[in-house]
């Protein structure tokens, strides 16, 4: 795998996926928000993003792709990098599936701020398809946008055929 043209695509993902999030909406006093005709709307979530030196790393966009799915058996192991430049935790890994039509997801993505540990844990999910019948193995690449630095530690987990911790890293 190419990590360097990965972690480079990990910028560009963390910066379309915070496109957006610098700005709060006006509201009223009763949380109420104007819309483009004047009209007024209810707000039902806002998202403010305090970015104070000395915080806690915050999770601020996630995603995964798979690149390749293919008959085989996975030897079970994920890479982790981190780039503190974008603000990026990077993920490379193989699970097993139970034929090549499943593509891989992430199930969970946990960051606890007490132990400075993101979890994250990787699945898979059928494609739907008709498919060759052998075990089957799908390759991904996740990224995890971070803002205010990036966790102490990275636990990845693969769920799946063949559950477990598969990369245990300390930045």
């Amino acid at each position: 795998m190419d990590r360097r043209t990965f972690l480079g695509g990990c910028g560009v993902a963390a910066t379309i996926s915070l496109a957006g999030c610098g700005r709060t909406g006006e509201t009223d006093e009763n949380g109420s928000t104007p819309t483009d005709d004047g009209a007024i709307g209810t707000s039902t979530s806002e998202q403010t993003i305090e970015t104070t030196s000395g915080t806690q790393p915050q999770l601020v966009g996630q995603s995964i792709a798979t690149e390749e799915t293919s008959c085989g058996t996975p030897d079970g192991s994920a890479t982790v990098g981190f780039a503190s430049g974008d603000g990026s935790v990077a993920i490379e890994g193989v699970i097993a599936a139970n034929n090549p039509c499943h593509t891989a997801t992430l199930s969970s993505v946990d960051y606890d701020d007490t132990s400075d540990t993101l979890t994250v844990v990787i699945g898979v999910e059928s494609t739907n398809q008709m498919c060759e019948q052998c075990l089957g193995q799908a390759e991904y690449r996740a990224s995890l946008g971070f803002i205010g630095g990036l966790p102490g530690r990275v636990v990845v987990e693969h769920g799946g055929t063949n559950p477990g911790a598969v990369a245990d890293v300390m930045r």
